[in-house]
């Protein structure tokens, strides 16, 4: 057990490993056309079109931006926010 700054015990237990989450439904393609890359998501990522968490599938453009920019896939890819995944399973 810690102690507080009082002194006082107190119990602390480590956090559960998260668990992968199931591919979410009815997953649209990127709106861009063109080639599509299907990604793991390492760490969550949320903005006002999209809500992803750990573990969750989801498919991301994977066409070069102007000036040989890297492609939306690979930045997630290269900054450690998702890995390569095979697509989820039709049910």
């Amino acid at each position: 057990m810690a102690k507080t700054a009082r002194g006082a015990s107190r119990r602390t237990a480590a956090a559960p490993a998260p668990e992968p989450a199931k591919a979410k439904e009815g997953v649209q393609a990127p709106a861009k056309s063109g080639k599509v890359r299907w990604l793991r998501m390492e760490t969550g990522l949320s903005g006002p079109e999209i809500s992803l968490a750990r573990g969750d599938k989801h498919p991301f453009c994977d066409v070069p931006g102007d000036d040989d920019a890297p492609s939306e896939a690979q930045r997630l890819v290269d900054a450690g926010f998702a890995v390569d995944c095979d697509p989820p399973a039709e049910g």
